[in-house]
């Protein structure tokens, strides 16, 4: 790097880059990179107030080793699953914020959920398929009807009328319905009688490739 300062009547210079050693750009040392993590470390940690609930995480496990009840680990757990799940979506949206709507979309998608795919992975592994039904309704809940409604509460009390983008939303309805069908179908077939449940299964399941390929397609048009 040169600095020209022959002008001695302003104090400003120019900076140029040396490029005769080959490196024709800007490269991040060593020490760039340390200071570069332990930023992203420090914003990670101390940026929001919830992290506070971290200290929960080994309560719980010391809980558990003491043989405390279920009720009083389970209660332990949620506080400490609160700031990692808010701040995994934290660092999905700032991954997202420096891709493309589509890779960005598919982060939020994937990430945004995956408190959801661990309870039910565990669920699963444990036979507890009643957790995990109610786990996705839930979260089905949760995030079409009190999302949507506290972003529509606080968006009142900043604007007197809001817009929204009529596709996005003829589109997110029809995918929501989608999805209400694929999930009542087999519970209806199964509930009447009307099916063994080996056939209720093969619908399920023909129902989730149908979402996966709806779902890929929202990702891509």
């Amino acid at each position: 790097v040169e600095v020209d300062m022959h002008d001695s009547n302003n104090n400003s210079g120019t900076i140029e880059n040396d490029s005769r050693g080959g490196g024709g750009g800007s490269q991040v040392t060593g020490g760039g990179l340390f200071a570069e993590i332990v930023s992203s470390t420090k914003t990670i940690l101390f940026t929001s107030r919830l992290n506070c609930l971290l200290c929960f995480i080994p309560i719980c496990f010391i809980a558990r080793g003491a043989g405390a009840g279920d009720g009083a680990i389970f209660a332990l757990a949620v506080l400490a699953i609160i700031p990692l799940a808010e701040r995994l979506g934290f660092a999905t949206e700032e991954v997202a914020g420096h891709t493309n709507e589509t890779i960005g979309g598919l982060l939020n998608a994937t990430f945004g959920n995956v408190t959801e795919m661990v309870i039910s992975f565990f669920a699963l592994a444990a036979g507890e398929l009643r957790v995990v039904q109610l786990s996705l309704l839930g979260s089905i809940f949760t995030n079409s009807l009190l999302v949507l409604g506290v972003a529509f509460f606080a968006g009142g009390l900043k604007h007197k009328e809001q817009t929204f983008n009529k596709k996005g939303v003829a589109l997110n309805a029809g995918l929501l319905l989608l999805s209400v069908v694929a999930l009542a179908l087999p519970a209806t077939l199964q509930a009447t009688r009307t099916n063994s449940l080996k056939d209720s299964l093969f619908i399920s399941r023909i129902s989730s490739v149908f979402l996966l390929i709806g779902y890929f397609g929202f990702l891509v048009f």
